[in-house]
């Protein structure tokens, strides 16, 4: 969130108390200020009264810098109004008095110091003097942006952006805070491209957005060069321009933003004319070790497709690492791949570790495989308690070919004569999303005495269905069931 510019008047810091002797040159400029002032010199006195602030003449004395400042303002030197108010404001004599220093801002800004009128729209704008005046404040604001200040500019625009003087109008803001960027003012760069970004709806607004999105960039913000690779990919700047996005996007990588490695690396994927395999893979890599998951996982999945190279396949790692942050996907990619044995060679262990591990993280299918390695006992020794328990964590996040797995266990007496009757829950669920195997065993727990007595009704309507799916074991059941 953007906050209102304190607007820095005295260039010149304040210097210590005990500050150095003064020489005697700076004696002798002093006397002659001095003597000019009393014959009525204004700006002789303005210039002994900065003398007096900054410490030039021992330490500094504001009771005396205000009171010159206060003459010279009176002979409407417009430069001393303001650091008189200045002092006023700061309560450099005395206590603070915000209402005084603005009648002191508003004399500096009516003899066109155009800080001054900047000053006094922060006062209007902050509660110094009672309720806010926002309206008032723009004036001021418009005022000192009129005259080259910068930070007017930037006040206004954030005015209208948050909607201070009625509803917000992103157009308006965009306008003075481009005014401000086209001064030298950063922030105000940063608050137009982002208005233009998210309110312009033609080319020209974007390309305005862009020119000083581009400025932010230069100072190395890796939001700003990740936004100008997302305009220019994007054509709303009249055109698409990948290869300048995927520059931006690259730019953004390496000033540590994941998000535009792993758009950088998407078009490169994607591009037709810039295929570059090294080059996306390096940036998927880049985004993954800045911890976004995605682009582990799309690092594996690039990985995965160079299959016959010499050197060895990182496929799986990546995968891994997607699975680590968060992408429990990844875990059941790995898995396959260590299954498969064709990118990489086989390896039980590394499929179990992954498929747990995947299953463990919320990846139904990871569920699902292992509990048809434990109970196929492949790779490990037959446990159909352990298959029980997976397929139970796959049927719970909605994997309905571990419901019916689970129901058949159950159903088959496998994990107890006594225990039959809890197949009837996951078979159910499995049926319901048309999982024709489910509905077979669902036909069949109904056709024998499970749950009781048989039930001809609810078997032959599941076995029906699940004949129509073209399972024969159903259709054989059916044919029973008919005599």
């Amino acid at each position: 969130m953007r906050y209102l510019f304190p607007l820095l008047l005295l260039t010149v810091p304040w210097r210590s108390l005990h500050a150095a002797k003064p020489d005697s040159g700076t004696l002798t400029v002093a006397k002659q200020y001095q003597e000019d002032c009393n014959q009525g010199i204004a700006a002789s006195c303005n210039n002994l009264a900065l003398m007096y602030m900054k410490g030039r003449l021992g330490a500094p004395n504001f009771k005396k810098a205000g009171g010159l400042f206060k003459k010279a303002c009176k002979a409407k030197v417009g430069a001393s109004c303001m650091n008189y108010a200045v002092l006023l404001e700061k309560g450099r004599l005395g206590k603070p008095n915000p209402r005084m220093a603005y009648t002191y801002y508003e004399k500096g800004c009516d003899r066109r110091i155009y800080t001054s009128c900047a000053r006094a729209g922060n006062l209007l704008a902050s509660r110094k003097l009672g309720a806010p005046n926002y309206k008032k404040a723009r004036d001021k604001f418009i005022h000192a942006c009129a005259g080259k200040v910068w930070r007017g500019c930037y006040n206004t625009g954030y005015l209208y952006e948050k909607g201070l003087l009625g509803r917000a109008n992103p157009m308006e803001a965009a306008k003075y805070y481009e005014m401000a960027c086209d001064g030298g003012m950063i922030q105000g760069c940063t608050g137009g491209g982002w208005m233009l970004l998210n309110h312009s709806k033609k080319a020209k607004g974007f390309r305005r957005a862009a020119k000083m999105i581009q400025k932010v960039c230069d100072r190395g913000n890796k939001s700003a060069c990740s936004n100008l690779g997302w305009l220019y990919s994007s054509g709303k700047t009249g055109r698409r321009e990948t290869k300048k996005a995927v520059q931006y996007y690259t730019l953004a990588c390496k000033l540590g933003d994941a998000k535009g490695c792993f758009s950088g690396a998407n078009l490169l994927a994607k591009s037709r004319t810039l295929k570059d395999r090294r080059e996306t893979i390096a940036l998927y890599e880049e985004g993954c070790k800045l911890g976004l998951n995605t682009a582990c996982f799309n690092a594996g999945w690039r990985w995965s497709l160079m299959t016959g190279k010499k050197i060895p396949n990182r496929a799986p790692e990546f995968y891994m690492k997607a699975c680590g942050l968060g992408m429990h996907l990844g875990c059941f990619r790995a898995g396959l791949l260590w299954y498969a044995g064709k990118v990489i060679p086989k390896d039980m262990a590394q499929v179990f570790k992954a498929y747990h591990l995947g299953c463990d993280k919320g990846s139904k299918d990871a569920c699902y495989n292992a509990g048809l390695l434990h109970e196929d006992g492949e790779g490990t020794p037959k446990d159909e308690k352990r298959a029980a328990l997976l397929y139970r964590k796959g049927c719970a996040l909605d994997q309905y070919q571990a419901c019916t797995n689970l129901g058949a266990l159950y159903e088959r007496g496998s994990l107890g004569k006594t225990q039959r009757k809890k197949a009837l829950a996951p078979l159910k669920k499995a049926c319901a999303k048309k999982e024709k195997i489910g509905c077979y065993y669902l036909g069949k727990l109904y056709q024998g005495d499970a749950l009781g007595a048989p039930n001809r009704k609810l078997a032959k309507k599941h076995l029906s269905w699940a004949c129509r799916q073209r399972i024969k074991a159903a259709c054989t059941r059916l044919r029973m069931l008919k005599r």
